[in-house]
């Protein structure tokens, strides 16, 4: 999973102190500002990632999703639940790059990686995979290490307002319903590269947030692109809308994986899996937008 020295590993960067670091089999390390400056060290782990998150850049004690969250994620979308956006990211993604020959890719927020196993599928030279929470890149290195692959693959524990890469380092970052980051994604991306983002649409879980909530709130997707439109031009966009159908462990997880575990009163929630649990399974609908932008050269 490691890239020699002289390639794109030269991208990466040292997150306390920003200066470049040199990509080992065991270990990462900086090459230091100045002789006087402390060499900062980074251990590979067993499985293939590498914590990059200093204490200092933690705002919590274990950011991001707990355990919890990405088992309950892991058996969700394995089950296929959400196979028409991992299908449909796959094929938005290569009609953007076909004309590409050689493809540096950051897949932010990657989470147990279910999406970026698919984009190794597009055979990119080097694929970054990021999240800020540990069980989260620790599953996703587990999920890509054993896939034989040209692709230099990379599983890394960072920040996403902070990522330890050299501006203008990857030719495609996606999003997966991950924050959106203007400033810091203009920097990552290279001149006329691209951000491809995948946000809940209008019509998403409407059945469920019917019953988690006395007034649903509408998605608006689209919300983001002007604070993108100084750094990102929209080129494309789809929308992918299905159903689904769940049992009540099932949409257990699915509660358990989205921000309506925390959001919405125990009591509703508890009812709404108890009347899908007497009804055998119940419906919903999936619903998402995509979008892909180049970057505008400044």
């Amino acid at each position: 999973m490691v890239a020699s020295p002289s390639t794109f590993s030269a991208n990466f960067r040292c997150p306390i102190c920003q200066s470049p670091l040199k990509v080992g089999e065991k270990v990462w390390q900086c090459t230091g500002e100045n002789p006087q400056q402390r060499q900062h060290s980074f251990d590979v782990a067993k499985q293939g990632y590498v914590n990059l998150l200093p204490v200092q850049n933690k705002h919590s004690k274990n950011p991001g999703d707990s355990d919890e969250s990405i088992m309950a994620r892991r058996r969700f979308l394995q089950a296929g639940f959400y196979q028409s956006l991992q299908d449909g990211l796959y094929d938005f993604c290569k009609g953007l790059l076909s004309s590409q020959p050689s493809v540096n890719w950051l897949d932010i927020g990657c989470g147990e990686g279910y999406y970026t196993e698919r984009f190794l599928q597009l055979n990119p030279s080097k694929l970054v995979a990021l999240d800020i929470s540990k069980p989260a890149v620790l599953a996703t290195a587990k999920r890509l290490k054993p896939i034989s692959t040209t692709t230099q693959k990379y599983c890394l524990v960072a920040s996403a307002s902070q990522v330890p890469l050299a501006n203008q380092a990857v030719s495609i970052l996606t999003s997966i319903f991950s924050p959106i980051l203007a400033d810091e994604f203009h920097r990552l991306v290279s001149d006329q590269g691209f951000l491809v983002i995948a946000k809940p649409a209008v019509n998403h879980l409407i059945e469920m947030r019917d019953g988690l909530f006395e007034q649903i709130v509408a998605h608006d997707s689209d919300k983001f692109i002007d604070e993108l439109a100084p750094y990102f031009a929209l080129v494309k966009q789809t929308r992918v809308e299905t159903t689904i159908s769940l049992t009540a462990t099932q949409l257990q997880d699915l509660l358990t994986m989205t921000p309506y575990a925390f959001r919405a009163q125990p009591a509703r929630r508890e009812a709404l899996i108890d009347r899908c649990q007497q009804a055998g399974s119940m419906g919903f609908t999936t619903d998402f937008m995509i979008y892909g932008f180049q970057k505008i050269c400044l």
